[in-house]
């Protein structure tokens, strides 16, 4: 993962003809340091407001610095300004990760994995962030990790205003490749463990594409919420930054309820 800093060591294994392991190897360590953040990537930081085209759903979020020139660190969604508690979860205990398109200077909304929990009704949860799609029947979907959601646009010549637009995806619908757009993205979780595993969004008035977004602070203080209990359920802290990025799925997700 060239965009983290870090330590890495490479190992190459030799195989035979028959596919078995040789026992040769040959191992290499190396170093990425962190850049110096450019003065486009600092062009994201600090707070903005998220709202949606009808501006009734949108979130206070912070944008801070993860990995300098290559990603940054979003608090804030699905718990600003707007947020329902009457139905779902606050996750003010959560955030997610972004990335600096070093070619465009946007900032590209990705789904992800984000680690998981033990709850005392549904047992162990993996949680994720994903991109949501309605199909021309209506019917809900979510995608693999790692694809890009939506794209952040600074307005030409400014610092302060951008609109955040959909990416597509290709899904399989009723045997035919049909390719789609996002409408909206939120935190998701599944009880992975059970035989047929279920998808639940934590919220349902997640803002809708395209979405504006407006700075209100060049610089923005992350909060980080210790466990709480929500609904008898005990939520958890940000995962550690290992296990949320080297975590993963090549799970593809098809229909999808909402509790």
């Amino acid at each position: 993962d060239r965009s983290r800093s870090g330590e890495f060591i490479y190992l190459l294994m030799g195989i035979t003809n028959e596919g078995k392991v040789s026992g040769d190897y040959a191992q290499t360590t190396v170093v990425f340091e962190q850049e110096t953040a450019t003065a486009e990537y600092k062009k994201w930081l600090g707070e903005w407001l998220v709202l949606d085209a009808d501006c009734e759903v949108g979130y206070n979020i912070v944008i801070s610095p993860s990995e300098s020139n290559w990603l940054y660190r979003v608090d804030g969604w699905e718990m600003g300004k707007s947020i329902c508690t009457s139905d779902g979860t606050v996750m003010d205990q959560e955030y997610i990760e972004t990335r600096f398109d070093r070619n465009t200077g946007n900032m590209v909304f990705f789904s992800q994995y984000l680690g998981g929990y033990n709850d005392d009704q549904w047992g162990w949860l993996d949680e994720y962030f994903l991109g949501n799609i309605i199909d021309t029947q209506g019917v809900q979907g979510i995608t693999d990790t790692g694809l890009d959601i939506a794209n952040a646009v600074l307005a030409d010549g400014s610092t302060t205003v951008a609109t955040v637009e959909p990416g597509t995806v290709w899904l399989r619908v009723n045997n035919k490749d049909v390719k789609m757009t996002y409408g909206s993205m939120c935190y998701w979780n599944v009880d992975s463990q059970s035989e047929e595993p279920a998808w639940f969004r934590y919220n349902t008035n997640n803002p809708e594409f395209p979405m504006s977004m407006t700075r209100t602070k060049s610089t923005g203080t992350v909060l980080i919420a210790p466990e709480r209990e929500v609904n008898g359920c005990t939520i958890h802290r940000n995962q550690p930054r290992a296990r949320r990025s080297d975590a993963g799925s090549s799970v593809r997700y098809s229909v999808t309820s909402t509790r």
